[in-house]
């Protein structure tokens, strides 16, 4: 996921939460505008706006129908888009564990392993 796609959840999770909102983009001046008609900054231009929320879409992150009426139109965050960032933290975590940890834990065991079997069963000639 680009940063561009985080500021995007990051501006949908504040207007919406888990609720159904009808969203607006304002290419003129680059903000999304809700239902309340608060304004929230995007900072992107309007190809990769339209870009991006296609890549949301297709990516699970939300569901919007990109309308005839595009950049408005009613939108809702999925479990995925509402949860990102739990999603991504436990994605790290997980690598951690096996990339990291887990090799570690490995070696150390096969030294104590290897030690307990040469202090018990010596190879003759050895010091």
């Amino acid at each position: 996921m680009t940063n561009q796609s985080k500021r995007i959840l990051k501006i949908l999770n504040k207007a919406s939460g888990p609720k159904k909102l009808s969203l607006c983009v304002d290419f003129d001046n680059m903000v999304v505008l809700n239902e309340e008609d608060e304004s929230l900054s995007l900072k992107v231009s309007e190809n990769e706006i339209i870009g991006l929320f296609k890549s949301l879409v297709t990516d699970n992150y939300i569901y919007f129908e990109i309308p005839s009426t595009f950049p408005c139109g009613d939108f809702y965050l999925t479990q995925k888009g509402l949860y990102w960032r739990e999603i991504r933290n436990k994605a790290i975590l997980s690598f951690v564990i096996t990339s990291i940890l887990m090799p570690i834990a490995v070696s150390i065991l096969t030294t104590i392993i290897v030690t307990k079997i040469g202090a018990t069963f010596p190879v003759p000639g050895s010091p």
